[in-house]
Parts: C-alpha cells; sequence; structure tokens
C-alpha cells in the first residue's frame, strides 16, 4: 500500500433505480460505494464471471455484444472505470493499486471471489 494511502473498504451494492437500466440492453446497473465516490457496475448473466474493462474514453456498455453473445453461459461485470461513464472521479490520482482494488470490488459485489 503507498505511503499515506489507507486500506480499502469493503464493497457495498447499491442497486440503481429501474429507470437507470437501458431496456434496448442486458445489462443492468448497481451502485458500488467506493472510498473515492461511486462507481457504476454493470451486469448480466449466470456462470462464471467475465471481468470487462473497457479502455479510455468507453464506459461498460461498450460490452453489449459480449453480454449477448455469452450472458447465458458467464456473468458478464462491465464496470465504468473511475472518471468515465457515470462513475465519479476520485479527488486524488488514480494508480494501479486503486483501479485494482476498484476492480476486485466490482466483482466481488456479484459473490465472486
Amino acid at each position: 500500500m503507498p505511503a499515506g494511502r489507507s486500506a480499502p473498504e469493503p464493497a457495498r451494492c447499491v442497486p440503481m433505480p429501474a429507470r437507470d437500466d437501458n431496456p434496448t440492453t442486458r445489462l443492468r446497473g448497481s451502485w458500488l460505494e467506493r472510498p473515492w465516490g461511486r462507481m457504476r457496475v454493470w451486469r448480466t448473466g449466470a456462470g462464471p464471471p467475465i471481468l470487462a474493462v473497457h479502455g479510455l474514453g468507453g464506459s461498460g456498455h461498450y460490452w453489449q455484444g459480449l453480454a449477448d453473445r455469452v450472458g447465458d453461459r458467464a456473468t458478464i461485470v462491465a464496470p465504468d472505470l473511475p472518471g468515465f461513464g457515470a462513475s465519479a472521479m476520485p479527488d486524488a490520482d488514480i494508480d494501479r493499486a486503486l483501479l485494482l482494488a476498484d476492480l476486485e470490488a466490482a466483482v466481488a459485489m456479484h459473490g465472486e471471489p
């Protein structure tokens, strides 16, 4: 853990209101409370998890096509990374440790280690 950083808080899932779900997509959203703010995490499917991470300027909805193809065989977990999509922008710099903790929390909120 970098100097000056505290250990990440446990993940807490907050279901999003139904009106925030896009009826044209299989992906359904939840909010994940993180120490730096709220992160939107999209999910669909059943089965082993696939963590789908978008690139710069994207969002979790980038993975809709993947969800359509494998959502009946796997659970797609597609977060909006910090500062992208609907996720808040952290006040502090985003480093690998923070990003890894956020991705681990996104998968863990859906019952996977």
